[in-house]
């Protein structure tokens, strides 16, 4: 993912820090869902699949709920 560049010259009224924002979120998710182990293989693989991908407490929730069947 390429990193937001700010346009405005003053005080920012761009899209950068929400996308920065944004891409961090993202890459925060994928780092955790690449540290499950291989029991969770399945579920890592649906959340991956969902378009966009989930916020992390939803993450965590589903990977909770599949632990618990």
């Amino acid at each position: 993912m390429p990193i937001p560049q700010c346009t405005c010259r003053s005080q920012c009224v761009c899209e950068a820090m929400r996308k920065a924002r944004q891409n961090h979120l993202t890459l925060y998710a994928i780092r955790f869902l690449t540290g499950l182990n291989d029991n969770f293989a399945m579920v890592r693989s649906q959340i991956l699949l969902i378009d966009p991908l989930p916020s992390m407490n939803r993450i965590f929730s589903m990977v909770l709920q599949y632990e618990r069947q």
